[in-house]
């Protein structure tokens, strides 16, 4: 598996667990998945 693939699954895998976190008022744990995933967009 290359490493692109391995960032695009990564990113797959936060988008539930930032809406589970926004669903549960877990600001401070979406905010960092998010942030993950937005630096993710810069590799």
């Amino acid at each position: 598996m290359t490493i692109p693939n391995m960032i695009t699954i990564m990113r797959l895998v936060l988008v539930p667990a930032v809406v589970l976190a926004m669903l549960q008022e877990r600001w401070d744990w979406a905010f960092a998945g998010f942030l993950i995933a937005g630096i993710s967009d810069g590799v």
